[in-house]
């Protein structure tokens, strides 16, 4: 969105709708076992792809022809709304990975106020804005730190996007100029439309290393360089007043990990030190030696802490590369009783194997049950993951929760089972229909032996 809006509304309230005058650019994401989206009136990847206010996205050139004969505005090609070329806004498709069962992803540990809509990663990489107020209180920019997972971010300078679709209708002009082919005037026209856009928005030279907002996170992290992360003080922590998506806001050493992910790596969890800790007591919280550590809380405190954290604060994990995926419930308080009710001891990092994806259409009741994903706006799709904890936690956590895993796994091969036989069903209503109508046609044949309809012709 443009850097000029309003916008303390939408940071508090997220079914604040943001007026499309302000938009600057739509983020698409499309996933990659799709097939590549096609501009609908040229049915080619659009070019300087532009988005009308009723969500087709077509080439720049392909609606400037399309509403020149009505003089910049009409009826959409696909619903028929009214559009006028003026609202257009440019619009990025990217490629997202579609997770499933099976599926090994990262997760990483994002926190939001209570009366925020705005999530941030937890540490920060920028240790002195993470605890700063501020920081939720306002949309980020669309180049900050975990800017990927918030839905609205404000766009500060326009040279990235501009640049962007300089370079496509660039190469789009120099092909169809080669090619003699009848999109050049169009082409030509969209480049004039942006050199009117760039100056009106005062990009005079598009600055180099700006990055949209939309390149995935999870490529950097497969990178050879290792991530950074910052280490949390451990010295002092509160256990209780939150339930498994909230956690206790305590202060961060400047201490820092280095870690490497790769996606054939097995499921771990990548964890918070204190830099006073020893080798010592890091061994002492090991998953393998818990059971010499601090007692953790019962399950059945464990499963009803209250709603609100007592630091005002809510917790959860999202997929790195800011899809709508987030850890299972289960997950979550499996990992808190793990690390003794104690928040701050969360790891920043998880990677591990999908067992089941369960998708959620955000509503008044959802927001009741799953009070950490107040944030999502009304009727947005997303998608919890159960995952394969077994190398996440140790067995004394496995067996305080076996009761609730076991009652999971029988409902999932129960709703198998009953896919299996839904899908048996359909292939014998679709046998039974083929049989019917060969019936019919065998009744419809008459028998050529029949003189009266195959009559002799002597």
């Amino acid at each position: 969105v443009a850097s000029e809006g309003e916008y303390k509304d939408n940071v508090h309230d997220p079914d604040k709708i943001v007026p499309w005058e302000n938009i600057e650019q739509v983020v698409f994401p499309l996933s990659n076992d799709s097939s590549e989206y096609q501009c609908p009136i040229c049915l080619d990847r659009p070019v300087a792809g532009k988005v009308s206010k009723c969500g087709h996205i077509y080439c720049w050139s392909c609606i400037i022809r399309h509403l020149s004969y009505t003089k910049g505005s009409g009826q959409c090609p696909l619903c028929f709304e009214y559009i006028f070329l003026k609202d257009m806004k440019s619009v990025v498709i990217q490629s997202v990975n579609k997770h499933s069962a099976g599926d090994s992803v990262a997760f990483t540990l994002l926190r939001r106020p209570t009366e925020s809509s705005i999530p941030r990663p937890y540490p920060s990489l920028t240790p002195s804005s993470s605890s700063s107020p501020s920081l939720h209180s306002k949309l980020p920019s669309y180049t900050d730190q975990g800017a990927e997972f918030s839905r609205l971010t404000v766009v500060d300078d326009l040279a990235t996007i501009i640049g962007r679709e300089a370079t496509e209708l660039t190469t789009a002009i120099q092909a169809a100029t080669s090619a003699q082919d009848d999109s050049l005037p169009y082409l030509i026209e969209a480049q004039e439309q942006l050199r009117h856009r760039r100056k009106a928005g005062g990009v005079d030279s598009f600055k180099k290393g700006a990055a949209l907002r939309t390149s995935a996170p999870i490529s950097s992290l497969q990178k050879s360089k290792p991530v950074i992360l910052d280490d949390r003080n451990t010295s002092s922590h509160t256990q209780g007043g939150g339930d498994a998506w909230e956690w206790d806001d305590s202060g961060r050493s400047t201490t820092q990990q280095s870690v490497n992910l790769s996606k054939s790596s097995p499921s771990i969890a990548i964890n918070h030190t204190s830099s006073n800790n020893s080798n010592t007591d890091e061994e002492d919280h090991h998953p393998s030696n818990l059971s010499n550590s601090v007692s953790p809380p019962s399950v059945s405190i464990m499963h009803n802490l209250p709603v609100e954290g007592a630091n005002g604060y809510h917790y959860f994990y999202q997929a790195v590369d800011g899809q709508n995926v987030y850890v299972h419930p289960i997950c979550m308080k499996m990992l808190l009783y793990e690390h003794n009710g104690i928040y701050d001891k969360l790891p920043t990092l998880l990677f591990g194997c999908v067992t089941e994806s369960e998708e959620i259409t955000q509503s008044d009741k959802t927001r009741r049950s799953f009070p950490a994903f107040r944030h999502l706006p009304a009727f947005c799709h997303f998608n919890f993951m159960e995952l394969d904890m077994s190398t996440l936690v140790s067995t004394r956590t496995k067996a305080a929760f076996s009761e609730e895993l076991n009652k999971r796994e029988l409902h999932r091969q129960k709703q198998k089972q009953i896919a299996q036989q839904k899908i048996a069903e359909k292939h014998k209503e679709e046998e039974a229909q083929k049989q019917k109508e060969l019936e019919r046609f065998r009744e419809r044949q008459a028998e050529l032996e029949d003189l009266h309809n195959f009559a002799s012709p002597i």
